[in-house]
């Protein structure tokens, strides 16, 4: 039986789909927590953690056998490794700092079948259920589930914005609002009018180029919510160990007031 691309299912509607950034090493309780919590989708971050082509094809089964949509973010150097992941269950790849359009013509070439792109055939892949099928059919169905998203960092792909959102082949433009905020001088400020005016761009840009928008990197929903022409498709909801680390640092707060004083340091009667 095949697996449905959730995320791809929900844009399709009209929905906007929330997701989670997975760097922990690869483990089965996180996809539980993001199917119990009505999560969509998860990326598998491989720009900025150390997991293995195993444990990633492991975590995309995980991610995929209780309906979360599984996507690897590749370091932008790794992307011609993209179809070995593709193969192993993922059901799309993010390409980091996508400068130009000829990023994006990259991204795609290594994403998708012939003729959009020069994925190379390697059988059915887990999401398609290995199904008795003419290869054909799989891979015209292979093109359609399988997602290919730009991420928007720097000042050169806002330049270049309109060219890559119209890359054929391209799925989506999804912004790396933290990279994008350091470069254009205002680091961690989503409120910046720098930034305001970025997320309009590129949201006014995939629409216009009938690909999905994205953001990530936006700490809370008060950032964008004074931007109602601001429509995202897919929002990233944050990190597996910074979400993590934040729940730690407020519940050792919250107890650390009952710690007794060491013997020796109280008051003298």
């Amino acid at each position: 039986m095949k697996t449905a691309n959730t995320l791809a299912q929900k844009m399709r509607r009209k929905q906007t789909a929330l997701g989670l950034g997975i760097g922990l090493p690869a483990n089965p309780f996180i996809p539980r927590f993001a199917q119990q919590f009505g999560l969509d989708w998860a990326f598998i971050d491989l720009e900025h953690s150390l997991m293995s082509a195993s444990e990633v094809g492991m975590m995309a089964n995980y991610l995929s056998s209780v309906g979360v949509t599984p996507l690897v973010r590749l370091d932008k150097s790794a992307v011609p490794e993209a179809s070995r992941y593709l193969d192993s269950g993922v059901q799309g790849i993010i390409m980091p700092h996508v400068d130009s359009a000829e990023d994006a013509q990259l991204l795609v070439s290594q994403c998708k079948y012939p003729p959009v792109g020069n994925r190379s055939w390697g059988g059915a892949s887990p999401q398609l259920g290995y199904p008795a099928r003419p290869t054909a059919e799989l891979i015209n169905e292979g093109i359609r589930e399988t997602l290919a998203i730009a991420m928007i960092e720097s000042r050169g792909a806002l330049e270049d914005l309109d060219r890559i959102a119209a890359t054929p082949g391209l799925d989506g433009l999804l912004i790396g609002a933290t990279d994008l905020s350091v470069e254009l001088g205002v680091p961690g400020d989503m409120e910046a009018e720098e930034m305001r005016n970025a997320f309009r761009a590129v949201s006014h840009a995939a629409h216009k180029a009938s690909v999905f928008f994205g953001l990530a990197g936006v700490a809370t929903p008060e950032a964008i919510e004074g931007l109602p022409e601001v429509k995202a498709d897919f929002l990233l909801i944050g990190m597996d160990y910074r979400m993590l680390a934040a729940e730690l640092s407020s519940r050792t707060r919250r107890w650390g007031a009952l710690r007794r004083a060491p013997a020796g340091t109280g008051a003298v009667a």
